[in-house]
């Protein structure tokens, strides 16, 4: 008898209940067995179980399991169900131990999918990385709690980051959409420019501005400089105003490269497209203190003939 009590399986009930009760995860998740090849945040899951599962789901449905099975010589492997209806974890028999069936719990993991709005997503989850698509990618095999999420991506415009805090729950597919904040914008000039070729901070993108309508997608702390160089027949070169962005939201969804006859650079007295460009930055600079000159003199006179 005072084995039988021994491996009575309703110990194993009360054990898991009274690491419950004590908050003692550790105790607890030694009685559960967890796939290799599926994550686990074990505080979290220990978390999820004892608010969302335990009392109202795991606990009477396994006490009912042993209860019915004390008599049953071959026991069946059973499921226990949550509040979803969702088999959350695995009762798998095991050998009869003076005459008591003795049970193995199993944890079932959820399949996690994800997709990306950039290509190319990097995914850290407790350390591991996971590349995702624009498609929908099957990550990882996840158990249930709360996991911090990071990703990245690159283009040719930035890096992208994001971050976020997702809650895996018990059904067999859970979903990590990673949206990236991207700005796009669309790209205007005259019609007589448009094979002049598109730079960013001083490089050739080698693309012509009528094959790009729009720039993008463009991060959100993107810091560029962007300007175009279109050619004559005799291979002279016009340059366009600079646009410098320091901040996407100040782009007003639109790009207009403006080209200026002043800053025509003959083919053989410049070797590159930024001396051009500071001459055409010197003049604009010129210009605007020229001009603030102008205004200022004319409110002094006005000032003047009011007095």
């Amino acid at each position: 008898k005072g084995l039988a009590h021994y491996f009575d399986p309703m110990n194993e009930l009360k054990a898991l209940d009274d690491a419950i009760t004590n908050n003692d995860a550790q105790t607890f998740l030694s009685y559960i067995e967890f796939a290799d090849d599926a994550l686990l945040d074990e505080a979290s899951y220990f978390d999820y179980i004892k608010k969302e599962v335990w009392a109202d789901y795991m606990k009477p449905q396994l006490r009912s399991i042993i209860e019915n099975n004390q008599d049953n010589a071959n026991p069946l492997d059973e499921e226990i169900y949550d509040a979803h209806g969702e088999a959350i974890i695995k009762v798998k028999k095991a050998k009869k131990i003076f005459l008591y069936p003795t049970y193995h719990l199993v944890a079932i993991p959820t399949e996690l999918h994800g997709v990306s709005n950039l290509p190319d997503t990097t995914v850290t989850i407790l350390e591991q990385e996971f590349s995702l698509a624009q498609e929908e990618t099957i990550l990882t095999k996840i158990y249930q709690g709360n996991y911090d999420i990071k990703a990245t991506a690159n283009n040719e415009y930035g890096a992208f980051e994001y971050e976020d805090t997702i809650l895996v729950e018990s059904y067999p597919t859970d979903f990590l959409d990673i949206e990236f904040a991207t700005y796009t914008a669309d790209i205007y000039y005259d019609d007589t420019y448009e094979d002049a070729i598109l730079y960013i901070n001083g490089k050739s993108t080698e693309k012509k501005l009528k094959e790009l309508e729009t720039l993008g997608p463009l991060p959100a702390d993107a810091q560029m400089k962007l300007y175009a160089v279109w050619k004559d027949r005799e291979g002279n070169e016009l340059l366009s105003k600079s646009i410098e962005i320091s901040d996407t939201e100040d782009l007003y969804g639109s790009l207009y490269f403006e080209f200026d006859e002043r800053n025509r650079l003959l083919a053989n007295d410049l070797d590159h497209e930024e001396v051009g460009q500071f001459i055409l930055e010197f003049r604009e600079a010129y210009e605007d203190a020229v001009n603030y000159t102008r205004l200022f003199k004319t409110r002094q006179c006005s000032r003047k003939r009011f007095a």
